[in-house]
């Protein structure tokens, strides 16, 4: 999407089930114990993963576009740290033991941007330190069963190997669209080589089975249908 249309969502924008039931139980399952730990959320979003960061013992820091996200985060959580700051041009001087981008770079229209965002963001690790990529998992990004909040089109006819294809997302309820771009495993992968990041893991992660009794049709499409992938970095 373009910051301008991310902008304009501002603090609509909320955590999904999908992320809470699927994401952050992978998160924890990457990072076990993060007390004590350094940690920088970009694209922070609505401050869901600093909370869920600073309330296992971590000390983390949330970045984000939208000055409307920031406000509201700061709004929300006072004690946490929000900042207004783009990707591709972080300004702390900070390193951190991990650094967390989720649903960031499928944003980007150019690969070439993406890779600019990841070297940006591993400038940023402390010597041993893991940047942990989440993304939407490119071989199911046309499915919609599998997704509560949106539902998405491309635009023009699609194929996984039409690398860059515009895909239209429409959330049901609040009613705003945004555009945002369909990459293979392989350009991701690409981009992470050139950054000169090494993959240490790469992980297709499920939802929690607990999460199958709030919504059965929603939990089987999701175990059908990965929703995310992540590049666990180094």
């Amino acid at each position: 999407m373009t910051q301008k249309e991310w902008e304009k969502i501002g603090s609509k924008w909320r955590t999904t089930s999908s992320k809470i039931a699927t994401v952050y139980p992978a998160l924890e399952e990457v990072m076990g114990n993060i007390k004590g730990k350094r940690i920088l959320d970009v694209g922070c979003g609505d401050g869901h993963g600093v909370i869920w960061c600073r309330e296992r013992g971590a000390d983390c820091i949330g970045v984000d576009l939208s000055l409307d996200m920031i406000k509201a985060c700061k709004k929300r959580d006072p004690e946490g740290k929000y900042f207004v700051e783009d990707v591709k041009n972080l300004k702390t001087k900070k390193k951190f033991d991990y650094i967390i981008s989720i649903m960031v770079f499928l944003s980007f229209d150019k690969k070439e941007e993406i890779t600019k965002a990841i070297r940006n963001m591993a400038s940023k690790l402390d010597k041993n330190g893991k940047l942990i990529m989440v993304c939407p998992h490119p071989a199911f990004d046309c499915i919609n069963e599998n997704m509560d909040a949106m539902v998405s089109k491309s635009e023009g006819e699609y194929s996984y190997s039409k690398k860059g294809l515009p895909i239209i997302y429409k959330h049901k309820t609040e009613g705003y669209t945004l555009r945002d771009f369909h990459w293979m495993i392989e350009d991701y992968v690409g981009c992470i080589k050139e950054a000169g990041l090494v993959i240490e893991d790469i992980l297709e992660p499920l939802p929690l089975p607990e999460s199958e009794k709030e919504n059965p049709k929603l939990y089987r499409a999701r175990i059908n249908f990965p929703q995310y992938i992540f590049f666990v970095c180094k």
